[in-house]
């Protein structure tokens, strides 16, 4: 695999390829690190050690705080995952209510069993099994973020508004 400080957002074309658990890692948040409009992440719950991590949650934090037609986007079927055990996400939420947002899954799409992540209309990570370890992504592929996005999209609109990130804590 190619080193993390090649890979530019916009503009690395190499698909990237990986079963450990570390090089995701690695791989979401160089691509989170490098957004400068718009996050979109779909999984059936943000477990990765990442998604609790300083790198990710300063990534995205930048976002809304650069420019207020910026994004973040989630997409979670397992909520309660989300209110009780990711303290940073729900503190970003809560701090940038406005640019991010997070959706439960719609129910005619579960179970959802992959990870998506889109930034910027141009790079993503993909995982089409969450039970199997293989990921694909890439940091320059605006084809497959079309492809990627459009699913998304369509789930995001028939998709609700976690309230709860509300309630608990504005």
């Amino acid at each position: 695999m190619t080193p993390p400080t090649q890979w530019v957002l916009g503009e690395s074309e190499e698909t990237l390829h990986t079963s450990d658990r570390g090089e995701v890692g690695v791989i979401i948040t160089a691509l989170i690190a490098q957004a400068q409009h718009s996050v979109a992440l779909a999984a059936p719950r943000l477990d990765h050690p990442i998604f609790g991590s300083e790198e990710v949650h300063d990534g995205l934090s930048h976002l809304p705080a650069a420019h207020p037609r910026n994004t973040v986007r989630f997409l979670i079927e397992d909520n309660e995952f989300f209110l009780h055990k990711n303290s940073r996400l729900l503190s970003l939420c809560r701090r940038f209510s406005s640019y991010v947002k997070v959706h439960r899954i719609p129910a005619h799409e579960l179970p959802f069993t992959e990870l998506v992540l889109v930034v910027d209309d141009s790079g993503y990570a993909h995982q089409p099994a969450i039970d199997k370890p293989l990921v694909t992504a890439c940091f320059n592929d605006r084809a497959r973020c079309r492809l990627l996005l459009r699913r998304y999209n369509e789930m995001w609109e028939r998709s609700t508004a976690l309230a709860e990130i509300s309630a608990l804590g504005l």
